[in-house]
């Protein structure tokens, strides 16, 4: 008996418990690469980066447009 109640209690405990536990994350946000990059960087004769840059924290994403292909996903921390 008293160890159906231990586990109630522990099942109560925890189902209550995970809500107020639960971490809240950053959104990732979109920011304009003029205002990230200078303005020379942003563009040259065989790449350009797009104009929106997704942004977790501190760790920037761009995709570059070039001559070899489109790159996705590429990264610089803050």
């Amino acid at each position: 008996m008293y160890l159906r109640y231990v586990m109630v209690f522990f099942v109560v405990f925890f189902l209550t418990g995970l809500d107020a536990m639960a971490i809240e994350f950053e959104v990732p946000q979109n920011r304009k690469v003029t205002e990230i990059l200078p303005a020379e960087t942003i563009s040259g004769p065989h790449y350009s980066i797009r104009k929106n840059v997704a942004s977790y924290g501190y760790m920037y994403h761009y995709t570059v447009d070039s001559d070899l292909g489109v790159f996705k996903d590429l990264r610089e921390l803050v």
